[in-house]
Order: structure tokens, then sequence, then C-alpha cells
């Protein structure tokens, strides 16, 4: 498909906002998202200006669609600085109000790691109507900070803190990471468990609404995975490392915290919607280098017929591409990967997804949305896994059991083999807002 030829899907439906700030103080040793150093001659404010006429074109095309919610991610996006975070904040919503009468964002999110909070950067976020600050803590000892590269220390997470107790009133999530590394094999692993549940203990303390608690993955294309490959460090062993989340994921539950999401905690009604949209998959929009999106498009077909098809937009990793094609003026497809995304594909990957909530995947959505329903389509399966207690039985989702979500890697495995009968092939997709398609 030519870039030209392609035509998103305007009408009455909600998306999310995506927004890649791709800048760092330095990259983090187990890091595969794409960001790079900010240096004097770095072009920060170019980035911010293409992100925004990237936005201004998108919802120029789409004036009746709405947004739901807003992430800002990175990189840090504390990198911009004060006078830039206020551009970028104040712009994204005056460009979005050219086209609707009321701001009605559910939930707005800035990412943040500990040594780029100060009072200035709260006070920003207040200003402009920030709800969530999500802060890449990842560690409380310097030890374990240093084997991840991470920029700040210890000093800076516990100052960051005290900042937002005294300043912030709006919600906070806190990364943490289980499993990392060990420099040597003086480190033991004991320790590390003790020091992770230490580190949650004194999380829970300040009495944050959400705690994402991840089990640290190697991927090929990170130093971590080199040091370790090399020998400069040691991977935890994986049952020891699932050992050590099973106690850190049951501390938190014992503080009433619900893990709604394989990695994911939260206090009641404080879960994260934006990414409760990726999980449901629905439609969302990525700007700025490297950024996703998967959207709704009208696809042509030999009969005349116009209905939606859905679309996978990646920006390419070159910060340098990305600004010479804003500064041509040319559409925001220019250095993109496009892709189709067929009905099966997309219906894998809402098992994939919704299967790691806690609650599922409604029945009556996935029906609207694939016109059967789960146990239609792998009657087999489905019937195989609620008799072996992985599937839950009698209720309105189509929800794993704590056993079956942690071997839901397994269980996709399992899925992927049947994906390619014909019977999937003539699968048709309802999206979004999961309604009939346009005759």
């Amino acid at each position: 498909m030519e870039n030209s030829d392609i035509l998103l899907l305007n009408g009455n439906y909600s998306i999310s906002l995506y927004i890649h700030v791709p800048f760092c103080r330095s990259k983090c040793y187990y890091c595969d998202f794409f960001s790079v150093p900010v240096f004097k001659t770095t072009p920060v404010d170019g980035i911010v200006e293409g992100i925004l006429n990237q936005f201004d074109y998108y919802i120029s095309v789409l004036p009746d669609v709405k947004i739901e919610t807003i992430y800002i991610g990175g990189g840090t996006p504390g990198m911009l600085g004060h006078c830039l975070l206020k551009v970028l904040f104040s712009r994204i919503k005056s460009i979005y109000l050219r086209y609707h009468s009321t701001w009605n964002i559910k939930e707005w999110t800035v990412e943040a790691n500990p040594e780029s909070i100060t009072g200035k950067f709260i006070e920003v976020c207040k200003e402009y109507g920030i709800t969530r600050i999500s802060v890449g803590i990842q560690s409380l000892h310097n030890d374990y900070l240093k084997i991840l590269g991470r920029p700040g220390t210890s000093h800076d997470t516990f100052k960051a803190l005290d900042l937002l107790r005294k300043y912030w009133n709006g919600d906070i999530n806190y990364d943490i990471l289980s499993g990392i590394p060990r420099a040597s094999e003086k480190h033991i692993s004991d320790r590390q468990e003790k020091n992770l549940l230490n580190d949650i203990d004194l999380l829970l303390r300040t009495s944050p609404e959400h705690i994402s608690l991840y089990s640290l993955t190697l991927e090929e294309d990170t130093e971590m995975y080199r040091f370790v490959r090399e020998g400069s460090y040691i991977a935890m062993d994986s049952s020891r490392e699932e050992d050590m989340w099973i106690k850190g994921a049951s501390l938190l539950e014992a503080e009433g915290y619900d893990n709604y999401e394989i990695s994911n905690f939260s206090r009641p009604g404080k879960e994260c919607i934006h990414n409760l949209r990726y999980w449901h998959m629905e439609p969302y929009l990525g700007l700025g280098p490297s950024a996703v999106s998967t959207m709704p498009y009208i696809q042509k077909t030999e009969t005349g017929r116009n209905y939606p098809g859905i679309i996978r937009i990646t920006g390419k990793a070159d910060i340098n591409r990305y600004l010479n094609g804003i500064k041509a003026k040319k559409n925001p497809f220019l250095n993109t990967n496009i892709e189709i995304i067929s009905p099966a594909d997309f219906l894998f990957e809402n098992i994939m997804m919704g299967l790691r909530l806690k609650e599922g995947i409604p029945k009556d959505k996935f029906i609207k949305r694939f016109a059967k329903g789960l146990d239609e389509i792998f009657p087999g399966l489905i019937k195989q896994w609620k008799s072996e207690g992985i599937m839950k039985s009698g209720n309105n989702n189509y929800s794993l059991t704590k056993r079956g979500r942690f071997i839901l890697n397994t269980l996709l495995l399992n899925i992927q083999k049947y994906m390619g009968l014909p019977s999937l092939q003539q699968i048709q997709v309802r999206w979004p807002q999961d309604k009939a398609p346009e005759k």
C-alpha cells in the first residue's frame, strides 16, 4: 500500500494518544526503547515542533474522533525542560480544541525519572492538568541502579518522593524491577529478594495509587544482554526470579493493591485507563520518532464497498529523517512502516492482550467485535483450559485463573498452532467501537 492511499477513518469513536519523547540523560543498559542522549546540538525543540505538526495533521483529518487518554513517555519527557513542556502541553490542548468544544480527557500521564522531578516540573504538570505522574524508580539501591545503568541515585529518588508527597495532588505510579542481574557471585540472590521487598515496603508508605512490578527481560539489542552474554553480569535463575516476583506481588496484594494486570497493581478505581485501552485493543495514535499507531482506515474493495480495516503505523527510529520529513511538510506517514493487520492477527492480539488482565476479555464485547465467542472459535481448547483449571467458568468474561496467567506465554503458543486454520481466515472484525461495517 502506498502511503498516499491511506485514508484514516473519521467518525464518532475514541482513541488514546501516545507521545514519544526520544531523549534521555543516558541510555539505561536494559532499555530497548528508542532514545538518544541530549547534547547542546540535539534538536529538542525541532522534535517538539514535529510532534505538534503531526498532531495538527491527524486532528484535521479526524475531526470527529475524541481523545480519551494521553500518555507522554520516552525517553524522559522531563529532558525537554519546563518551557518546552509548557509549549507541548498547551498546544496539544489548543490544537484539539479547534475541532472540539470541550476538553474531556479522562487521564493524562507523564513519565518521569526521579532525577528529572523538581518543584517546577510538578508545578507545570499541575498547571496544565496532568492527572498522573509515572516514576521510573526500578530500585532504591545504588548498586542495582549502577548495574542497570540508571543515570540517578537513590538520593535522587528519595528527594523526588519527598517533592511528590509535598506538592503533587494527582495520581502516582511507581515502576519497580524484579530479577536484576548480579554484577558478580558476591551478590547474593537472597539479599536481592530482601532488598526488593524492602523497596516495595518503603514505596507503600507513600501511598501511591499504582505500582508496576516488572520482571526484567533481557532484550537482544541492549547493553544488558551483551553484559550477560559476555559474563560481565550474571542473570538470575528464572525460578528464583519468579519466586521473588511472587513474594513482591503478595506484599502488594496484602496492602490492598489489586493485581489487575500481570505486572500492574492499583488501589481500587485507580487502574491506568490508558494502558487498559491498549489491553482492550482500542484504537491509539502515536506521535514522535518510533511511535506506533493502531488505527482504523478506509479499505476499498473490488465490489465498491468501503469498510474500516485495521492499520499499524510505526515511525522509524531516526531523528534526522523525522525532522527532514517535517521540514519538507510532507504527510506524517513519511519514514514509517505501514502494516495492514488481518482479522486473524487482530483476533490473536485481542486474546494475547486481553488475557493479561485479571478481568479478562468481556464476552459481549468480544462477540460484537468478532461475531463469535472465544469458545466457538476454539471450542476444544477452551473446554480443556476450563477442565484443567486454567480458565474460569461461568462468568461474563473470558478470564484466566491465577495459575493460567502465570503460564500465559505457553497458552498463547498453543493458540498460535490454530491460527492457520481456514475457518480463522474467514473472521471479520467490527472495529472501532465494534460497529457493523459500512455497506
